[in-house]
């Protein structure tokens, strides 16, 4: 279990308090940096929250073999779309693994147009739109669930097109060129 030991009650109380108990919602005193570290040294794992310290085996078990199929292409947008910017230098295509709107709104105040394509699209199809380059994603799940994707990327490698990406989308071209999680 991660958990904050020595947090301020007078932080808690005057923040969260106002805020949780009208709500009903209660804390576990959890580090989420210290859990976004976990999850970075040793990759997406299932977890429950609970506020039983001795779970049963029958729970654990459960936990354990709780698996999320298809995350990627449910999150993701359907179509494809064009997202025009005025006096555009460049065409991005965003590769939506799960994107949030932000990502567009940030590449098209940026001067790119962005042409929005499901997780599903295949290389060939990106670059027969003629991008200037490649935006991957963010999204859930682990690259390694993403099988179709990680081809894909191999696919596109011989076209030379500057590609970056954000969370599961670095993630995913870590995995594929073999720089690990």
């Amino acid at each position: 279990m991660i958990g904050v030991k020595n947090l301020p009650t007078f932080a808690v109380k005057r923040i969260l308090t106002p805020f949780c108990y009208p709500e009903e919602f209660r804390g576990f005193g959890i580090s989420t940096r210290a859990l976004v570290k976990l999850i970075r040294e040793h990759g997406v794992m299932n977890a429950i929250l609970t506020d039983d310290p001795e779970l049963g085996e029958a729970a654990m078990q459960q936990v354990q073999a709780y698996r999320i199929n298809g995350a990627v292409a449910a999150v993701s947008c359907k179509n494809a779309r064009a997202i025009p910017a005025e006096d555009a230098i460049r065409t991005v295509v965003l590769w939506d693994f799960g994107a949030k709107r932000n990502i567009v709104r940030e590449l098209v105040k940026r001067g790119c147009s962005v042409v929005c394509v499901p997780a599903g699209t295949t290389a060939q199809e990106i670059l027969a739109r003629k991008p200037d380059g490649i935006m991957l994603s963010n999204g859930p799940g682990d690259p390694a669930e993403n099988t179709g994707i990680l081809v894909e990327l191999a696919r596109l490698m011989p076209a030379n097109l500057p590609t970056f990406g954000i969370c599961l989308g670095i993630s995913c071209s870590r995995s594929r060129w073999g720089a690990g999680r």
